[in-house]
Parts: structure tokens; sequence; C-alpha cells
């Protein structure tokens, strides 16, 4: 997986855990199996730096930052990557044994569109 040394760096530094970094490596699969595509450092390292820090924080029993209402909306414009948000919650849930906030699915979807959005082919018209 491209993304080894930037989880260990994680480790290494405290931000993450084994446990963290293990549920991050699950959703980039779910996300490269919907996508179709290899989620390359350029595509996902703003996801797998959140997931993996927010859900050691989560573990550690920490309060997040709610999402703001105007993020919402501009989500409301993209059910594929709430849905897939939300399945990818549910296993963090069922791997990690924890609750995670309706929000922190609102911000992995907010990475899931700039996934979609940057993977998708540049080209003219």
């Amino acid at each position: 997986m491209a993304f080894e040394e930037r989880f260990d760096l994680l480790v290494e530094s405290g931000q993450a855990n084994e446990q963290s970094v293990a549920a991050t490596k699950k959703a980039l699969q779910m996300v490269e199996r919907h996508y179709g595509i290899r989620v390359t450092e350029e595509l996902g390292a703003s996801l797998v730096n959140h997931m993996a820090t927010t859900l050691k924080r989560l573990m550690e029993g920490k309060t997040l930052t709610g999402l703001p209402d105007s993020a919402w909306e501009e989500l409301s414009h993209f059910p594929e990557e709430c849905a897939l948000a939300a399945s990818i919650v549910s296993e963090v849930e069922r791997a990690l044994n924890l609750s995670v906030d309706h929000d922190e699915m609102g911000f992995i979807a907010v990475h899931l569109c700039k996934i979609r959005i940057e993977s998708q082919p540049k080209g003219g018209a």
C-alpha cells in the first residue's frame, strides 16, 4: 500500500495507533473498490491523515469539532459520497467497537468528494 510511510510517521509521532491505521486501510480499500481506482498519495493523503488521527482521538474519548451547516448543504449534492461514508463509518464502528459521530461521517464524505472529483479524467470538450 502506498501509504505505509505516512502511516508509520503518524504512529511514530503518536498521532495515530495501529487500530486507527488498520481501520483507515480498510476504508481505503472500500474507496478503491467503490470507485474502481487506486487511491494515490495525491488523492488520498488528506483522508488518510484525517481518519487515522481522528479515530485515535475518538478511541481516547476526545470530542471532535462539528461539521458546519454549509458543508452539510454542499454534501446534499453528493449522495453517493454520503452513502459510501456511511458504509465506511459502519465498518469502522464494527471493527473498533466505537461510536462515530454523524458529523464525522460528513467529514469523511467531504474527503470522498475530493477523491472522486480529482480522480475524474481531465479533458477538454
